[in-house]
């Protein structure tokens, strides 16, 4: 997360765990777990697991400089050549992270 200048410790300061609203823990079958947090008047959802769990749902990535573009198949192919060097030169587990904000909406009545 440094490389996108986030930096963890400071994400769950702002997001304490009893702040969270709904926590799906880890799952061997889905290999990830997801946490849901309210951000205003809104929800944004944290994803983190195994690359090939996350990397499949994903339709945008975030690049170096913090823009959100389009998760074309080259930026797969790129993402699968930094995994497998992280894991092969340097026997890395690796785990991806995705969000996603979902709106809130009054219900009728």
């Amino acid at each position: 997360m440094l490389d996108l200048g986030q930096y963890y410790p400071f994400i769950r300061k702002d997001h304490p765990e009893d702040t969270f609203v709904k926590v799906f823990g880890f799952s061997p079958e889905r290999k990830s777990m997801t946490t849901v947090i309210r951000e205003g008047d809104d929800l944004k959802i944290y994803c983190k697991g195994a690359p090939q769990a996350i990397l499949e749902r994903c339709t945008e990535i975030v690049r170096h400089d913090g823009s959100v573009v389009k998760y074309l198949p080259e930026d797969r192919v790129r993402i699968d050549k930094v995994i497998k060097n992280m894991q092969d030169t340097h026997h890395l587990k690796v785990m991806c992270i995705a969000y996603r904000y979902q709106k809130i909406y009054p219900s009728g009545g």
